[in-house]
């Protein structure tokens, strides 16, 4: 059955610096299927089994929230890729602290 990914830390989204998020997915519709994410190179969330209905995946960047606290928000998304093996979020994705 698929569901929610219970996080393994729980990580605020920082507001008003870069951070990094990095993913890796399995995209199978058996119980070979594999997610994990990253922020800022700590592993936050780990799932194994089924992770779709299908193999098939669309990848895009953006962002989801809610309970925002102000009427308008910016999002600036830089150094997005896709890549066979995990860049890291250091170089060369080095940013200022």
């Amino acid at each position: 059955e698929i569901g929610t990914i219970a996080p393994l830390v729980e990580r605020e989204i920082p507001v008003g610096r870069w951070f990094h998020i990095e993913t890796y997915l399995r995209a199978t519709d058996g119980a070979d299927g594999e997610f994990k994410a990253w922020q800022d190179g700590e592993l936050t969330f780990h799932a194994t089994g089924k992770m779709m209905e299908t193999s098939w995946a669309e990848w895009m960047t953006g962002g989801v929230v809610d309970s925002l606290e102000s009427a308008g928000s910016e999002l600036y998304i830089d150094d997005a890729a896709i890549s066979r093996e995990r860049l890291g979020p250091l170089p060369p994705f080095e940013r200022e602290p």
